[in-house]
């Protein structure tokens, strides 16, 4: 990975994916976050990097200081960076996946 920080990769086809790009940029009032498709070149580069399938786009990443996060954990981490109301996610960390 390289040394962006406060990255959300997701599924540039997916409307719902879309849906919660629009509220993260509605909601991020310091503009702390960066946003690439999983079909983008830098996605692409991510995933193979990461080792992971470059043909499977139904997940969220977000990378933050050096580490990435997945689904839920992703959508945690991305709460507590937003800070304020929606810190209360972290605490989405004590239920199941």
């Amino acid at each position: 990975m390289n040394n962006y920080n406060n990255v959300v990769l997701y599924d540039g086809d997916c409307g719902f994916c879309n849906f919660w790009v629009q509220w993260i940029l509605n909601n991020d009032s310091h503009d702390r976050f960066k946003f690439a498709s999983l079909q983008s070149e830098y996605g692409q580069n991510f995933l193979k990097n990461q080792e992971l399938p470059t043909d499977n786009f139904d997940t969220l990443y977000f990378i933050k200081d050096g580490m990435y996060y997945k689904k839920m954990y992703a959508v945690i981490k991305i709460g507590e960076t937003l800070g304020g109301a929606y810190h209360g996610l972290f605490s989405l960390r004590l239920l199941p996946k």
